[in-house]
């Protein structure tokens, strides 16, 4: 019996999502939507995709900081890796660099 490949999962860079979540990123980009989606899935609220990093992903984002224990000073809605990995988990890889 033939084996299908496996499909790689998309991944996000680090840098340009924290670089989105500080306001320096000032076009939309395909990582922060694939946050987006992740953010409605697992905390269950409904996060428009714009591929933009609104009040409303940050609010979310801070959110899943607190959800999976972050201590309250590394929850500012900014990803850093081991959150990012957590939501990642089973939807995208997380890179370091393009």
């Amino acid at each position: 019996i033939p084996i299908a490949p496996v499909k790689p999962r998309p991944h996000v860079v680090l840098q340009n999502l924290q670089k989105a979540a500080n306001g320096k990123a000032h076009h939309p980009i395909p990582g922060v939507r694939r946050v987006q989606r992740a953010l409605t899935v697992r905390l269950g609220v409904n996060v428009k995709v714009t591929g933009n990093w609104d009040i409303d992903t940050k609010r979310a984002y801070k959110d899943w900081q607190k959800k999976i224990g972050n201590p309250p000073k590394f929850c500012d809605g900014v990803p850093g890796i081991n959150d990012l990995t957590a939501l990642a988990e089973g939807r995208f890889r997380v890179v370091t660099t393009e």
